[in-house]
């Protein structure tokens, strides 16, 4: 007889359960924080379709009852244009971006009158140079005694990841009680998404679950039952108390139906099934996605029927997929590895069916003879 510990499922047993279980997690979590960054995103948007606050001055600036949706300010300030300096980039390859001390709009001298605050202008693809000395001079209302007066339109928020950059240049981050990022490239570009069908976060972790998804496929594939390989209980037995070969045949013969292979095809249709039903989801998820976002740009992109959320699930998946292939083409190592595991699957798939079908042949001609 087999002892327990033979009989107990290894940790291999379980590891296509385990990737089925991380790719589940990943998946959610990337729906998640596609939400979050939608909702935003439907911030900003809602932000830019009611028009910048009030312009308001720097004796009067309260960020309570000036500062707008998504953080949004418009407020009067003087720069000190002598005073500006590059920022490097807080990653290697990042954006850089440009320190400006402002001062409000009637101050004299700069070494009597403490600063309002800092400007730093800076954008995704911000290069030194962007903004010069020149180009703010050439936003003037008029000429103040530190600088150009100026209509400082951008948000409104702390200093974020810039702390080390301007310690660096000799600025002291609590120094500045108020620090305003402009629209260095206008208030549309800065408020509204650039592209609303790209599903950023969703799509980079839906790589990833589809990655562990396809694990879970490939070690379900290779994975053989175990009483393919090993006897069954009742055949053991009998060869443990006879040797009559006669005998364990007809012991194997009456073996339940639990113990004899089962045919491959219920395991394609159930990851077949699986796979439908994540292509549904997944339709139907798309629209509450982007949905938020769309909404807040006018009536006339509202997703307002069932079936264009239904026709937008199916572009953006079918983008998706398309995306993919077209980066394993142009050799993107995350999509060779998404393609590369969903051929190895199918392949297994192929291979498994193809000896179970030719040992369900050869079983049948043994019985017949």
């Amino acid at each position: 007889m087999r002892s327990q510990s033979q009989n107990r499922p290894g940790f291999i047993h379980f590891l296509p359960l385990m990737f089925g279980l991380v790719a589940a997690a990943v998946f959610a979590t990337g729906i998640f924080l596609q939400l979050s960054e939608n909702r935003a995103r439907a911030e900003r948007a809602e932000a830019f379709l009611q028009g910048p606050p009030a312009v308001a001055d720097t004796d009067e600036f309260d960020p309570a009852r000036h500062v707008g949706m998504g953080g949004e300010v418009v407020i009067t300030v003087q720069l000190d244009i002598d005073a500006a300096a590059p920022l490097p980039a807080v990653t290697e390859g990042g954006p850089t971006a440009l320190y400006v001390p402002i001062y409000a709009a009637d101050a004299l001298d700069p070494d009597l009158a403490d600063p309002f605050g800092a400007a730093i202008f800076t954008a995704p693809n911000f290069t030194d140079g962007r903004v010069s000395a020149d180009s703010l001079r050439d936003t003037a209302t008029e000429f103040g005694a530190i600088g150009p007066v100026v209509y400082l339109n951008g948000r409104y928020g702390g200093m974020e990841s810039w702390a080390p950059s301007l310690e660096r240049i000799g600025v002291e981050p609590t120094a500045l009680r108020h620090v305003i990022y402009p629209f260095v490239d206008g208030r549309r570009v800065a408020l509204l998404p650039s592209e609303i069908v790209q599903p950023t976060i969703f799509g980079q972790m839906s790589k990833i679950a589809g990655c562990f998804g396809l694990l879970a496929l490939a070690g379900l594939a290779l994975k053989g039952r175990r009483e393919d390989d090993d006897p069954s209980e009742a055949g053991q037995g009998a060869v443990d108390d006879t040797d009559n070969l006669d005998t364990l045949r007809l012991d194997l013969a009456d073996a339940p139906d639990k113990d004899r292979p089962r045919s491959p095809v219920r395991g394609i249709m159930l990851a077949l099934f699986s796979l439908l039903m994540a292509l549904v989801i997944g339709h139907l998820a798309m629209p509450v996605l982007f949905d938020g976002v769309t909404s807040q740009l006018g009536g006339t992109e509202q997703l307002s029927s069932l079936a264009a959320e239904v026709r937008m699930g199916l572009r953006v998946l079918w983008l998706a997929a398309r995306d993919i292939w077209v980066g394993a083409i142009a050799l993107r190592p995350t999509d060779m590895i998404i393609v590369g595991l969903a051929a190895l699957v199918l392949m297994l798939l192929i291979v498994k069916l193809v000896i179970r079908i030719a040992r369900g042949g050869d079983d049948g001609s043994h019985q017949a003879a």
